[in-house]
């Protein structure tokens, strides 16, 4: 019976014996690439994800997120046209920026949730939550 010899995994360059050698893979990458998809592509379309998978870089935003703040931009652009000044009661500084009541994580493009804020009044929040939660300038996430 004749014998595989190890040759390195072009995904996780892990020297082993070859499961797939087009493109040179190991069955776990074979596996796992299958599995989302990518080994069934167009050999173009597969040598281009296979190159952003090898690299082992990650993404430090993902596409999805990426849409999300595509959006958040026009609609944080457009209430922060409409309010100019700072909503902290008793400051009326011009020189603005956006605060977001609950978490953006859960609450990104809720414009009922935004607050436009001068960096001092936004560092009192940010460092006096008591104070801020009475003043109703942070609330709970759910």
């Amino acid at each position: 019976m004749i014998q595989a010899k190890p040759k390195e995994c072009s995904n996780c360059k892990m020297i082993t014996v070859l499961w797939k050698s087009n493109p040179k893979l190991c069955l776990t990458c074979s596996t796992l690439l299958k599995s989302k998809g990518i080994l069934d592509s167009s050999p173009k379309q597969r040598s281009a994800v296979l190159s952003k998978v090898s690299s082992g870089k990650i993404k430090s935003v993902s596409d999805k997120r990426l849409l999300a703040l595509k959006d958040y931009r026009i609609v944080r652009d457009k209430y922060m046209s409409e309010h100019t000044m700072c909503e902290v009661e008793g400051c009326n500084s011009r020189e603005v920026e956006l605060h977001h009541k609950k978490p953006r994580a859960y609450h990104l493009c809720d414009v009922s949730v935004f607050m436009s804020v001068c960096r001092a009044c936004h560092q009192k929040i940010e460092s006096s939550d008591s104070w801020a939660r009475s003043k109703g300038y942070k609330l709970n996430h759910l």
